[in-house]
């Protein structure tokens, strides 16, 4: 005996089979995971004690210009350390801030957004977005640490311009008297 023919199953199974790559993810031309985008491009290294991740720089800058350096430092050892430099062969200086301690089985954060973290000065050319520069970082008990680091690009706002030593004092505000009722400041040089 054979079965009897169904032509409405047979279009029922059809249709659900053609339907199901079509759900498949929903991978389309227009999905999110179809954009290609990298994250954060950053590198890592150690030294002793001393870890270091998530290093990169901000950039573009142009020739002359500075490059924020942004990173995460941990000390796994007893012994404080300190970044005491950062050099370049790209760059003809840098800025190191004065809080770059990192006590023992501490962490030390320059991140994107902060006000004050290290730079590279003076740049010896242009820097543009997806390059790698050279950079040494000296810390005081863990020594040199010379990684390849990214430039990347940020949205955020840049840090503080590189303090610069001034060779006359600052003005301040005095307190000064009038012939009015009220008190009034004026500032004096």
């Amino acid at each position: 005996m054979t079965a009897p023919f169904r032509p409405g199953r047979r279009i029922a199974c059809l249709a659900v089979l053609a339907a199901l790559p079509l759900t498949a993810c929903a991978a389309g031309y227009q999905a999110e995971t179809s954009r290609e985008r990298t994250t954060l491009t950053s590198v890592s290294g150690a030294r002793g004690e001393l870890t270091l991740r998530n290093v990169f720089l901000v950039g573009p800058a142009d020739s002359g210009a500075s490059l924020p350096l942004y990173l995460a430092a941990f000390n796994g050892g007893n012994l404080a350390d300190k970044l005491v430099s950062i050099t370049s062969p790209s760059a003809s200086g840098s800025y190191v801030p004065s809080d770059s301690s990192i006590a023992g089985g501490g962490s030390l954060f320059y991140n994107a957004g902060d006000p004050v973290v290290p730079q590279l000065t003076g740049l010896k050319q242009k820097v543009l977005v997806g390059q790698t520069i050279s950079v040494t970082m000296d810390f005081q008990v863990a020594g040199e640490i010379t990684l390849t680091v990214p430039v990347e690009s940020s949205t955020l706002p840049s840090p503080s311009p590189v303090p610069s030593a001034s060779a006359s004092p600052a003005a301040s505000a005095s307190p000064t008297a009038s012939a009015s009722a009220s008190p009034s400041a004026s500032a004096t040089p």
